[in-house]
């Protein structure tokens, strides 16, 4: 397998068939109706060899069902039922639109976050405190993120090294780290981080900012096993970048339904730089509840907000990635947000259905 995903170098995609995207159709005596987006940051092979799994898309659907209380009050009074029914229509489509357009804009934010880290980091000529400034540019910036990381295609011959110079940094600014060197899942099920078994080639995560916090995830190896390794496979066999699947993430400290995405980045193929492209990766580790409160918070309307993703149907049907419950009626200009527990997109609604199209 190590073997293929080196021969998959500056492989050709451009035979790719993107999978047809989710949409959702509401039943005739509704209009709280599901609003659908696609985000498409990488390009998949549907025809890709079974040995990698399934193929990876990374289309996500935003499920929007606004809490419209006064269309139920006019109704019972009778008085102008058509004309506030098509009011609360056009008020959800706005509301509805700005919230897709706000997530949309959230991962183009994180793609290119992804990019500038990869483009700062491929030459591997830095030090840890140059990514700390990267860091702090970063989230200077506004942009809300659990983890930024670079994640460099170490061999073994490598691995020793690499892990004696990061010893030695935990101990020196970070004493309460129990660095373990190479970590990670060594099977696709397990829930237990182990140090990692030897192989030819590992993608730890060696460089990370913020550590506090994070330090679950030091020198993680994403190609250990699951979704982290197809997702590393798909960069490199791809050139373009791609998210994980719903993850339970190592660092994630709330309880309950709170899921995370790691968005990967194999850089650009740069003329003016002919090495050998892709190699190394850059991520961003996106918690749902954090990109959910950043799309939201700033609306004037109460709703409640779903994302899943369409691409990952392990049980038939669309994954949920996290829901919230935003409430204005306090009319204090600021939103209260509640975030939701684990539902399928099916019982969102009772009119929802979702279909290929």
């Amino acid at each position: 397998d190590e073997e293929d995903v080196e021969r998959a170098v500056g492989a050709d995609d451009s035979n790719a068939k993107p999978r047809k995207p989710l949409t959702l159709t509401a039943g005739a005596d509704s209009f709280e109706v599901g609003a659908a987006t696609d985000v498409t940051l990488v390009r998949t092979e549907n025809d890709a060899p079974d040995r990698w799994g399934p193929s990876r898309s990374t289309r996500m659907i935003t499920t929007l069902v606004l809490v419209l209380g006064f269309a139920v009050a006019a109704a019972f009074l009778g008085v102008g039922v058509a004309g506030n029914n098509q009011d609360q229509k056009d008020q959800f489509e706005r509301t509805a639109t700005d919230i897709v357009n706000n997530i949309q804009s959230a991962w183009l934010d994180y793609k290119n976050a992804a990019a500038l880290i990869h483009n700062r980091c491929r030459s591997r000529n830095f030090t840890r405190a140059q990514f700390r400034n990267l860091y702090e540019y970063l989230i200077d910036g506004g942009l809300d993120f659990q983890a930024s990381q670079f994640d460099p295609n170490i061999t073994d011959n490598e691995r020793a090294s690499a892990e004696a110079e990061a010893a030695s940094y935990y101990a020196k600014y970070y004493p309460n780290v129990n660095y373990r060197g190479f970590v990670g899942f060594e099977t696709e099920n397990s829930t237990v981080l182990e140090p990692r078994s030897k192989h030819a080639f590992y993608f730890p995560i060696h460089y990370m900012e913020p550590i506090l916090g994070n330090e679950a995830a030091i020198d993680l190896d994403y190609y250990a096993s699951g979704s982290r390794r197809r997702t590393v496979v798909s960069c490199m066999e791809t050139g373009q970048p791609a998210l994980t699947d719903r993850l339970r993430l190592v660092q994630e400290t709330q309880s309950g339904d709170a899921y995370g995405v790691v968005l990967m980045h194999p850089g650009v193929n740069l003329t003016s730089q002919p090495d050998v492209w892709p190699r190394d990766l850059a991520s961003i580790v996106i918690r749902i509840r954090d990109l959910l409160r950043r799309s939201v918070e700033k609306q004037g309307a109460s709703s409640l907000v779903y994302i899943y993703d369409s691409s990952d149907t392990a049980g038939g049907r669309p994954m949920f990635l996290g829901g919230v419950h935003v409430d204005t009626t306090d009319g204090g200009g600021q939103a209260v947000l509640q975030f939701l527990p684990e539902i399928e997109l099916y019982n969102v609604h009772g009119h929802l259905q979702w279909q290929d199209t």
